[in-house]
């Protein structure tokens, strides 16, 4: 049987089934920022694109507590059992209730301690400093902003967060660095506007 006859039939077939393929993958169009109905009949809506952009490309997950709720990047690591860490996109967030006396330095001690817990090489709870850039009150909830002065190893990290009072809660944005000011400010700010109290 001859199969030279057979080879140009092949790869034209070959050509034909790619340009196919590649012309329905390009059938169906996005939606815009409006909302519109696709090619394929589905219907977008603005608070999809809006969600997905939440927390930068990660969208936002509900994290519980027992006496309040907040969102937080969906697809950051977590650690913890009381008090949670949550790590991605070059920064952190401590979020946890507090027991107690919820003033400044109740909230300072606070997050020294769970520093200190999930990271023990790097932090000791009598080594670190607060100073504040912001600081003011929205009804039960204090926000507050500023650097944090690790004097273990020298280092620093930027914050953004907010502690109440009834109930207490606490939820801080640890960044290493000034030129992702504007990116703690935005995520602390999500979270902070998804605060639900149970």
């Amino acid at each position: 049987m001859r199969t030279d006859l057979f080879r140009p039939g092949a790869m034209y077939l070959l050509c034909l089934l790619t340009v196919l393929c590649f012309l329905t993958s390009c059938g169906t169009k996005e939606p815009g920022a409006s909302g519109r109905e696709t090619e394929t009949g589905d219907v977008r809506t603005e608070a999809s694109s809006i969600e997905a952009s939440t927390f930068g490309s990660s969208s936002a997950a509900v994290a519980h507590f027992p006496a309040f709720e907040l969102e937080v990047p969906a697809d950051w690591s977590v650690r913890g059992n009381v008090g949670k860490l949550y790590e991605g996109d070059g920064m952190f967030l401590l979020a946890g209730p507090l027991d107690g006396a919820t003033d400044g330095s109740s909230v300072e001690a606070a997050l020294a301690e769970e520093l200190e817990l999930f990271f023990n090489t790097e932090y000791y709870r009598s080594q670190v400093r607060f100073e504040y850039e912001k600081e003011y009150e929205d009804g039960a909830m204090h926000r507050r902003s500023g650097t944090l002065y690790n004097d273990r190893t020298g280092g620093t990290l930027r914050f953004a967060g907010a502690f109440g009072t009834a109930p207490g809660l606490y939820c801080f944005y640890f960044w290493p660095d000034a030129s992702r000011d504007r990116d703690g400010a935005r995520y602390m700010e999500m979270t902070y506007e998804s605060i639900r109290v149970l």
